[in-house]
């Protein structure tokens, strides 16, 4: 099995588990199998990947993409961590249609339960994609409308669904 400079087995997390408590002092580093040279600028076609280490710890140090609580070595692995998984994109692709208020996303989502679209939709609002407003009214009212993050983050995902487009089955 390949190691790094400090002799720990790369892609073995055990094998880090001990340099990765003592880095306590560094902040927050990436252990290697988390790393991606690509993203970070670190390789380039064609270059075979190494690590910079740590001389006291043997802990690699590599760019680092942080956002709210969640920390990665590669801007895609953060962005998939933000806004993967089956409902965040689709969230914000149908608020950003102007699909406003819980009841009309619900609709317009196929699949998603009713927990399910409460629960992403206070982590988007808690990650800053949305905006909440409630209003005082009989019944209820409760209308979401995308932030400059959600707009941003939209437009990152215009392509994908521009793509997807092309599978689209024809009657």
């Amino acid at each position: 099995m390949a190691q790094d400079r400090a002799g720990n087995r790369l892609g073995d997390p055990e094998a880090h588990a001990p340099a990765m408590a003592s880095a306590g002092h560094l902040g927050h580093v990436l252990p290697p199998w988390e790393q991606c040279g690509h993203c970070s600028g670190e390789l380039t076609q064609g270059q075979e990947r190494s690590y910079a280490s740590d001389t006291d710890t043997g802990v690699s140090t590599m760019a680092e993409f942080a956002f709210a609580d969640e920390r990665h070595s590669c801007p895609l692995q953060l962005g998939l961590a933000l806004l993967g998984g089956r409902w965040r994109t689709l969230i914000l692709h149908h608020v950003g249609l102007g699909q406003h208020r819980f009841g009309e996303l619900g609709r317009a989502i196929d699949g998603i339960s009713e927990r399910m679209l409460a629960r992403e939709l206070k982590a988007l609002v808690r990650l800053g994609f949305l905006e909440r407003e409630a209003f005082a009214e009989i019944p209820p009212r409760t209308e979401y409308r995308l932030t400059e993050l959600g707009r941003e983050a939209r437009s990152a995902l215009e392509p994908l669904r521009r793509w997807g487009l092309r599978f689209k089955v024809e009657d």
